[in-house]
């Protein structure tokens, strides 16, 4: 898990994406790609909502992983 200034990310090898939380609430979850170099983006327009309901059972699983260590860190 990498911690930023005001955001914190997680890298999921399985669903090979960055996840972090939105910026006002800081509980819906978001994502991104690892950029072209394996760097994170740190910009969070760049980050797109998590749509639940279009997510297959593995990656549903593990986006819900991710989400629930991204909340438990900035409680």
């Amino acid at each position: 898990m990498l911690t930023g200034f005001f955001m914190t990310f997680i890298y999921s090898k399985a669903n090979e994406l960055v996840y972090t939380l939105d910026g006002n609430h800081q509980r819906v979850l978001m994502y991104h790609p690892l950029l072209s170099d394996g760097s994170v983006e740190s910009n969070r327009g760049a980050y797109e909502y998590v749509e639940w309901d279009e997510l297959d059972d593995k990656e549903l699983v593990e986006a819900d992983r991710c989400h629930k260590l991204l909340l438990a860190e900035v409680n």
